[in-house]
């Protein structure tokens, strides 16, 4: 079965703007928090100083992150940055809390939530090899569904999301 992840900036269509579309997926998290704490990683915007709000979400060895942008750096930047940057495609994430220590009574999802130090969403430049497979969030409602959530805007506008595990047996089996 594929698995795709899509990673697609806002564009002019025929009929008007057609949205962005920036799909959440699973990372593999080894030395994940060397990476936050912007130890080992090639780039982050959070540092070993301060407060993350929540912590790394872990499911088979796995952290949720927001894939942003996909590229490649050119060649001789290792150089100009003065450390190796391996040539395959990188990255740009944005990271998601540790899961919740127990599903939600009702519907038998697990919690997550947005990852921020002081104020903004932390992310981290990643190699795509670490990419392991999508994953479905589903929004975190009250009494009642936000009139402007909408499914192309959502994960901009809630903080606060269940993974969903039966988006496909690879998920119920990972994360129920």
């Amino acid at each position: 079965m594929l698995d795709v992840a899509h990673v697609r900036p806002s564009q002019k269509g025929v009929r008007g703007r057609v949205p962005g579309r920036f799909d959440t997926v699973l990372v593999n998290a080894e030395d994940r928090v060397n990476d936050i704490l912007g130890v080992r990683g090639l780039f982050s915007h959070a540092c070993a100083c301060g407060k993350l709000r929540g912590q790394l979400m872990m499911i088979s060895g796995c952290s949720i992150t927001q894939v942003r942008v996909v590229f490649k750096f050119p060649k001789g930047t290792s150089d100009l940055l003065d450390c190796h940057i391996p040539q395959e495609h990188h990255a740009y994430v944005e990271w998601f809390s540790k899961i919740s220590g127990a599903p939600d009574r009702n519907h038998k999802m697990f919690k997550t939530m947005r990852l921020f130090r002081d104020g903004h969403r932390v992310a981290s430049i990643i190699p795509i090899s670490r990419i392991r497979r999508s994953v479905h969030l589903f929004p975190k409602f009250g009494q009642t569904a936000p009139r402007h959530w909408t499914s192309t805007a959502v994960l901009e506008q809630c903080d606060t999301f269940y993974i969903n595990p039966l988006s496909d047996r690879h998920s119920y089996v990972t994360i129920h």
